[in-house]
């Protein structure tokens, strides 16, 4: 198997993991479960926040609801709950694409089997199901700095002012997603 398509596989595999879990409850599990519905929410009425919060992922998906609310579909509570869930369950996956690209041009000698183990330990082990449902900005934020580690290294190796530009948007969206994990890159 190719390691494209490996990277591929374990995505599904991660989105399919985290779409199992997330649909298996009516409401979004955890303490701040109710959080995430009450900000989209606000949003879409208000045209702001509820509370004061770093807002992409809000604004992200209240996106997402209007633009099927094109549609003709009904913004109800339900419609704004199944998108959180679609989003925590497909974004965060996505952390297996720079953790591919830092492994392809850090470690080339490295066995198929010990990148696919580094791939699904990031994606899918204990640490990364805790990031579901109710700490969604943790999770994007951290996919953002994978994204942020990976092209400040190829910045640093190549020097090409489209990576710096890169590094600078993906620590820009961590920013905009949360706090601590901005502190961390």
């Amino acid at each position: 198997m190719k390691s494209k398509s490996l990277v591929l596989v374990i995505y599904l595999a991660a989105a399919l993991i985290r779409l199992q879990i997330n649909f298996s409850q009516e409401l979004i599990a955890g303490i701040n479960g109710g959080y995430y519905p009450l900000q989209v929410r606000c949003l879409l009425e208000n045209g702001q926040l509820g509370f004061a919060d770093m807002p992409l992922l809000f604004y992200l998906n209240a996106f997402l609801v209007k633009i099927i609310s094109i549609t003709g579909t009904t913004v109800s509570d339900q419609l704004i709950i199944t998108i959180l869930k679609l989003s925590d369950s497909l974004l965060f996956p996505l952390i297996v694409v720079p953790f591919y690209r830092l492994l392809r041009h850090t470690a080339e000698g490295i066995i198929l089997i010990f990148s696919t183990a580094i791939l699904l330990l990031v994606s899918m082990s204990f640490q990364p199901l805790i990031l579901m449902a109710d700490l969604q900005k943790n999770a994007l934020a951290v996919v953002f700095a994978a994204f942020y580690l990976y092209y400040g290294y190829r910045y640093y190796e190549k020097r090409a002012g489209s990576d710096l530009f890169s590094a600078t948007c993906f620590l820009l969206a961590t920013a905009l997603c949360h706090y601590g994990t901005l502190m961390f890159s």
